[in-house]
């Protein structure tokens, strides 16, 4: 994302966007462009064709998460959409921008978004509640999970 990406956009007709995961705070607060700022979310990391659940066992074509373990121990969620015959496999953590509501309110975002990809509906609730917490109300507000990642957000692509 740069100047005349940003220009190019709006010269289509873009009137706000999603800013870019990949742009550290710095780099998000020179966007000319208005925008939402996602702050929590399982960011994909990739997308493969053939699908696993066929691989694993016969395909009855229902959507599920499946799990892969990489040689660390971390588990990636593995979402299979069976209409196209492709899977998503999702970071092993959460992006989290809690704790950091000041630094998110000094880029003045439209709007914040909460992608929810593997959670279930309890999972779902908590973090509702804990970014309203945080970002709405201005209490002190803990994410309900024990592992996540700022992403992005301090250190920017290296």
């Amino acid at each position: 994302m740069n100047n005349p990406a940003q220009e190019m956009l709006r010269e289509l007709g873009a009137d706000e966007l999603t800013w870019p995961v990949e742009l550290n705070s710095r780099e998000l607060g020179k966007l000319r462009v208005p925008g939402e700022l996602l702050v929590y979310g399982r960011l994909p990391m990739m997308v493969t064709a053939q699908c696993l659940h066929q691989g694993m066992e016969q395909c009855d074509k229902t959507t599920g998460v499946l799990t892969l373990k990489d040689r660390m121990g971390k588990i990636f969620p593995v979402k299979n959409h069976c209409a196209f015959c492709y899977n998503s496999i999702y970071n092993s953590v959460a992006v989290s921008l809690l704790g950091l509501e000041e630094a998110v309110k000094g880029l003045s975002p439209l709007m914040l978004r909460l992608q929810f990809t593997t959670e279930n509906k309890a999972q779902t609730k908590a973090v509702i509640q804990s970014f309203s917490d945080g970002f709405l109300y201005g209490r002190e507000a803990k994410l309900p999970v024990e592992e996540f990642t700022r992403g992005h957000f301090k250190r920017g692509v290296e």
